[in-house]
């Protein structure tokens, strides 16, 4: 059985702490969206409140290469962001289950194409 916060695994395996999720774009503005991507993800999810998230991601991440900010935490920290959506601990943990079946079955159903 995989335990709860196993679906942020695959980032955390690299040794990266996935504290949140942040979002953008029309989902963002969803409240049902939001909710089901805390659920799923089992962290909270942080709508990004600006225009054109991903061109402004990519512009950060532009400018840290360019030596504007020294990190990309830094670089983060101009980010607006709307209040947090908390997962739903319960709600999470019925996900297990079915995901732990995706993980047995994905990779006899990839090779299928």
């Amino acid at each position: 059985m995989h335990s709860s916060g196993e679906r942020a695994a695959i980032i955390e395996a690299l040794g990266v702490d996935v504290p949140e999720v942040l979002i953008t774009g029309g989902g963002a503005n969803a409240p049902f969206v939001r909710q089901l991507q805390a659920d799923v993800y089992g962290k909270p999810v942080v709508p990004v409140d600006q225009p054109e998230g991903p061109a402004l991601g990519a512009a950060l991440l532009a400018a840290v290469g360019a030596g504007a900010f020294a990190s990309v935490a830094d670089a983060a920290k101009i980010v607006r962001r709307r209040p947090a959506v908390a997962p739903r601990p319960d709600v999470h943990r019925a996900y297990d289950e079915p995901y732990a079946r995706f993980q047995r079955l994905y990779p006899a159903l990839r090779a299928v194409r």
